[in-house]
């Protein structure tokens, strides 16, 4: 049996190194993003957004992953599909949105509260 080699076999790689990201909602009622750093940074990589705006970003991920993804909410009769949110008609912002988002949403104090507050937000199905 031969060694394997890493750096000789790119063609059989199928996933490359990837930092751990959690999604979880934070101590302020807003979702975070946040990724583990790496190559010896101190500090995660983090995005928080007003739980209302989660069905537009999911779109946009899944759009820009080109999945044939949709998604759906569940009811008492079934699944029914999840509009797709129409972007041409987004008000305009500047960069003191920005600043108070940043400002109303900061990431949780720690791991643990966290994770003990992320609920299960929506399901998904393949499209057909």
């Amino acid at each position: 049996m031969s060694k394997f080699r890493w750096h000789e076999a790119q063609d059989e790689i199928v996933v490359q190194d990837q930092a751990a990201i959690a999604v979880f909602r934070n101590v302020h009622g807003g979702i975070t993003v946040r990724q583990a750093s790496q190559f010896g940074a101190s500090d995660d990589h983090w995005v928080c957004f007003r739980p209302e705006h989660a069905i537009a970003i999911a779109y946009a991920i899944l759009d820009n992953a080109e999945l044939p993804v949709d998604l759906v909410e569940r009811t008492e009769r079934g699944f029914v599909d999840v509009p797709r949110p129409d972007h041409r008609n987004a008000p305009e912002h500047d960069e003191r949105d920005c600043e108070d988002a940043r400002l109303a949403l900061p990431p949780p104090e720690s791991d643990s509260e966290a994770k003990a507050s992320s609920p299960d937000l929506f399901a998904s199905k393949t499209a057909s």
